[in-house]
C-alpha cells in the first residue's frame, strides 16, 4: 500500500500531523533555537566573574614563600612577579597580588603584560574605574601583543558596564542554511507499520532545501542592593524561511529573567545561584504552534582558575496549538521537566575543552508524544590567529560530538505494537572569523543521523550555514 501526502494514509486514514509534529519541536525549531541562544545567552562576558582558587592552599603558599625567596635575589624579573602574583591571586590575596605588581611597575610603567594584570587584578576587586585605567595602558603599550589589546577592550567595556552597575549587551545574526533532509523524512522508500509494508510516497521521503535566517538578542544584567547580587535578563527573537518548504516557515521568541545571587554569603566561595522565568512562542507557517512557560535555576561555580562548572535544573510547560496542518498536535502538550550540566575547561589562551550531559522528562497528553531523554555533548574550542597579521580578533573553531537516546512511553497503535525507540548520533564544526570590530562570519558544518524503531523516524541530515553576526 502506498503512503500519500506528508503523512501516513491507508486503511487506517490519512494523519499528516502526528509525524510532523513529533519532529517539529526538535528539528524544525531546534536550529532556531540554537541561533537564538547563541544570540541571547553567548554575549562576551569578559571576565565578570573570578576565577576561583584551587583547592590546597597549603601547596600554595609554599609555592608563594619559595618565588618570594626568589624575588628578593631578582626584583626585576618580571615572570618570577607575575607567577607570585598569580598565587596570590588563586590564593584569595588580591591585595598581596597588587602590592607585588605595583613595585615592579615602578621599574617597567609601559610594560603591556603588568598593566593588564594588574588591571584583571583591580577588576576582580570591584575598582573598575582604576582597571580601565590599567587596561588602557596595556593596551595602548608599545609591546601589547594583538592578543593582550583585543582581551584589554573586552575588558575596558565590561568595566565600564559595571561601574554605572548596569550592563547591556546584544547582537543580531542573519545568514544562510541549506539542509539535505529539511523536512525530516525518511531514509527508505519502505516502511513497515504494523507488520505491514508499505511505500512512502515522494513527499515523506528526505528532501533538501535551503532557507534563510536572522535571529537578535539582547542581555541587560543590573546590580541589585546586596553586594554580588544582580539581575539579568535575555531575550531573543528568530525567523526562517524556506525554499520549497513553507511549512517549516518558522518565527521564535524566548527569553528568561531572574536574579542571580552570590554563594559567598554561605561560606560557598565563586559560587552563584541564579533563578529565572522562563518564556517563549513558536510559529510555523504563520500558524501559532507552541507557547511555553516555566521556571529555571542553574548554580555556577569555578572549580579551579581555569574550570567553570554549572548544573541547571529547568520545568516548562508547552502548550501545542492545532492548525490545519497540524491538526492533532496538541496531544503533545504538558510539561518538560530537564536537569543537565556542563563543565569547561580552558588548556591554554588557546584552546579549552568542555563536556554536556543531561537528562529529561516530557509529558504529554497522548502517551505516544511523552518520553524520557538522555544525551550527552563533548566538544574544543580551538582560538588562532588568523592569516591577516591586521586582525585584532582571533579566529576561532568549534568543534563537537554528541549522542541521545529517547524513549516514549507507549506505542503508536497506527505504527507498531511496541513503543518507539530513537537513538541520535551528530557531529559539528563552526568556524567563527572576525571581519570588523563588532562583526564576525561563522561557517557551520554538521551531520546528524537518527535511528529508530518505527522505519518512519529513521534519517539523517547533512547541514551548512554561513551567517553574520554583529555584537554590540
Amino acid at each position: 500500500m502506498r503512503l500519500i501526502g506528508k503523512g501516513v494514509s491507508g486503511p487506517f486514514g490519512e494523519r499528516p500531523a502526528r509525524g510532523a509534529g513529533r519532529l517539529s519541536p526538535r528539528r524544525i525549531a531546534a536550529f532556531g533555537f540554537a541561533v537564538l541562544s547563541a544570540s541571547v545567552l553567548a554575549f562576551p562576558a569578559g571576565a565578570a566573574t573570578p576565577p576561583a582558587a584551587p583547592p590546597s592552599k597549603a601547596a600554595i603558599e609554599a609555592q608563594r614563600q619559595a618565588l618570594f625567596a626568589k624575588m628578593l635575589a631578582d626584583p626585576g624579573n618580571v615572570d618570577l612577579a607575575l607567577q607570585y602574583a598569580a598565587l596570590s591571586s588563586a590564593a584569595g590575596d588580591l591585595e598581596g597580588a597588587v602590592s607585588t605588581l605595583e613595585r615592579l611597575l615602578i621599574f617597567a610603567p609601559n610594560l603591556s603584560r603588568l598593566n593588564y594584570e594588574l588591571g584583571r587584578l583591580y577588576y576582580r576587586l570591584g575598582a573598575y574605574n582604576l582597571a580601565a585605567s590599567y587596561f588602557t595602558t596595556a593596551r595602548d603599550a608599545p609591546d601589547a601583543t594583538p592578543q593582550i589589546k583585543a582581551d584589554a577592550a573586552s575588558y575596558i567595556a565590561a568595566a565600564e558596564r559595571q561601574a554605572s552597575g548596569q550592563q547591556l549587551a546584544g547582537s543580531i545574526m542573519f545568514g544562510a542554511r541549506y539542509q539535505s533532509n529539511a523536512n525530516g523524512g525518511a531514509d527508505s522508500q519502505f516502511v513497515d507499520l504494523n507488520g505491514v509494508r508499505f511505500v512512502l510516497n515522494d513527499a515523506a521521503r528526505a528532501d533538501p532545501d535551503a532557507n534563510g535566517f536572522a535571529a537578535a538578542g539582547v542581555h541587560f544584567s543590573g546590580d541589585l542592593a546586596s553586594q554580588g547580587d544582580r539581575f539579568d535578563a535575555d531575550v531573543g527573537v528568530y525567523g526562517s524561511l524556506y525554499g520549497k518548504h513553507g511549512e517549516l516557515d518558522t518565527a521564535a521568541i524566548a527569553g528568561q529573567f531572574g536574579p542571580v545571587f552570590d554563594l559567598e554569603r554561605f561560606s560557598i566561595a565563586h559560587s552563584s545561584l541564579g533563578l529565572y522565568a522562563i518564556f517563549g512562542a513558536v510559529g510555523l507557517a504563520g500558524d501559532p504552534y507552541l507557547y511555553t512557560a516555566g521556571l529555571g535555576s542553574v548554580l555556577t561555580t569555578d572549580l579551579d582558575p581555569a574550570s567553570r562548572a554549572r548544573l541547571r535544573l529547568e520545568y516548562r510547560y508547552e502548550s501545542y496549538m492545532n492548525s490545519a496542518a497540524r491538526p492533532t498536535v496538541s496531544d503533545m502538550t504538558g510539561g518538560r521537566i530537564r536537569l543537565s550540566g556542563d563543565v569547561r575547561h580552558q588548556l591554554n589562551d588557546w584552546a579549552s575543552l568542555y563536556a554536556v550531559a543531561y537528562g529529561e522528562r516530557k509529558n504529554a497528553l497522548a502517551g505516544d508524544d511523552a518520553d524520557w531523554e538522555a544525551g550527552a555533548t563533548l566538544g574544543t574550542t580551538l582560538r588562532f590567529k588568523g592569516p591577516v597579521e591586521s586582525q585584532a580578533r582571533p579566529w576561532s573553531l568549534d568543534l563537537s560530538v554528541g549522542v541521545l537516546q529517547r524513549n516514549y512511553d507507549a506505542p503508536d497503535p497506527l505504527m507498531s505494537a511496541t513503543a518507539r525507540q530513537d537513538r541520535e548520533a551528530f557531529a559539528q564544526a563552526a568556524l567563527n572569523v572576525p571581519v570588523a570590530d563588532t562583526w564576525s562570519a561563522i561557517a557551520t558544518l554538521g551531520y546528524s543521523k537518527q535511528l529508530s524503531t518505527y522505519d518512519l523516524y529513521t534519517f539523517d541530515n547533512l547541514s551548512t550555514s554561513l551567517a553574520l553576526t554583529r555584537s554590540y
